[in-house]
């Protein structure tokens, strides 16, 4: 979707930020954040938008 706008979409960061997990930690909490989402919305922890707005949150939090 974003290819044409960002020649690195798609791509994990290379560098650290002043925010987020160290970016060798990247894939891994990543791979975290899906399984948790993955019970949230099998055991309907949350409402549908409830989750939308935590996994949002914690992707841009984190991985940006």
């Amino acid at each position: 979707m974003y290819r044409n706008v960002w020649a690195w979409a798609g791509d994990f960061r290379k560098t650290n930020k002043n925010i987020g997990v160290d970016r060798w930690r990247v894939a891994v909490e990543l791979k975290a954040l899906l399984d948790d989402t993955r019970f949230w919305v099998d055991h309907k922890v949350f409402s549908p938008d409830e989750i939308a707005v935590r996994f949002k949150h914690l992707m841009y939090l984190n991985y940006t």
